[in-house]
Parts: C-alpha cells; sequence; structure tokens
C-alpha cells in the first residue's frame, strides 16, 4: 500500500466507526517513511484533509529503538541474553519452575512475584517488566539453579551450572 491508499483506509475508518474528524488532534506513527513522510506518507494526507492533525514520532516506538540500540553493546546484550535463557530454562519446565517457587518462597518470601516473564524481543515495556520481576527474583532464582545443578538429568544440571556462573558474573548481582 502507498501512504495515499493508508491514509484513506484510516479515514474511511474514522467516518466508519462515526469519529469525527474535527476531534483528530495529532498523530503518531513508527519513522518508517510510509507512515512518517512528509511528501507521500500517511502524516501528510492526513494533515490535508485534517489540518489541525499535527504528527509527532510515536514516543514509544522511538524509545522502543533506542533501547534496541543500546542492546548491540556487548555487556549489556550479554547480560539480557543471560537472562533470556534462565527464564527459558526455568519456563520449559514444571520441574524447573516448581523449583523456582519452592526457592523464592524461601528466599524471598516477601515477593507477590512467583514467575518469570519470557522476554519479548520486539517490545522494551515487556522486557522492562520481565527484568524487573528477574532482579526482584535473583536470589532465589540463583539458589533455584544451585539446586537443580544437583538433579538427576544431566542437561538440567549442566545448564543450571551454567546459568548459575552466568547470573553470579552479571551485572544484576
Amino acid at each position: 500500500m502507498t501512504g495515499k491508499e493508508l491514509s484513506t483506509s484510516i479515514l474511511q475508518l474514522l467516518e466508519k466507526f462515526g469519529l469525527e474528524k474535527k476531534f483528530l488532534a495529532g498523530q503518531g506513527y513508527d519513522g518508517a517513511a510510509l507512515m512518517s513522510g512528509q511528501f507521500n506518507g500517511v502524516q501528510q494526507y492526513i494533515r490535508e484533509a485534517v489540518p489541525h492533525a499535527l504528527y509527532m514520532d510515536c514516543a514509544s516506538h522511538s524509545l522502543n529503538l533506542a533501547v534496541g540500540s543500546s542492546c548491540k553493546i556487548v555487556s549489556i546484550r550479554n547480560c539480557i541474553g543471560t537472562v533470556s535463557s534462565v527464564i527459558t530454562f526455568f519456563r520449559a519446565s514444571s520441574q524447573r519452575t516448581k523449583t523456582l517457587i519452592g526457592c523464592i518462597n524461601k528466599y524471598v518470601p516477601q515477593s507477590r512475584t512467583k514467575t518469570l516473564i519470557k522476554m519479548c524481543e520486539t517490545l522494551w515495556v515487556d522486557q522492562h517488566e520481565s527484568l524487573i520481576r528477574f532482579k526482584e527474583l535473583h536470589k532465589a532464582i540463583y539458589y533455584a539453579l544451585n539446586k537443580l545443578e544437583e538433579c538427576s538429568n544431566i542437561e538440567t544440571s549442566l545448564t543450571a551450572f551454567q546459568l548459575s556462573i552466568s547470573i553470579n558474573n552479571s551485572v544484576l548481582s
């Protein structure tokens, strides 16, 4: 689709849902030229139809791009990768999850959080919540990994050992 076609679709949907264009105060899109272009972007065509509908880059999208760029820094990338691996490790097995919950109850009993959230690769807001939970449960995670190192399943034991070393050396410690 072109910017003109998309803007036509947006304006038709506004009309279809009974939303008056005169109340359209602003528009915000990602930075893609199709959406934000000043000559052929959606924002320009909508602005022609509704002159007072100011365009601004979407702040959430801009933040997501900035954080995504910061993840190219080796220490940040490695930390987020380790956190993601730990979360995946626990979520992949009910036995591991049960061990983690037991350690949360023992080592972080004041925590209302009893689970880890999988990190979303594209939305920083979801990564943020995931990192907050990880940090809050860090002590319990560490002890759960130590406990799982003694597991009879060799793969679980080895992975728990490797992840334990990783989070022990992590900047979140």
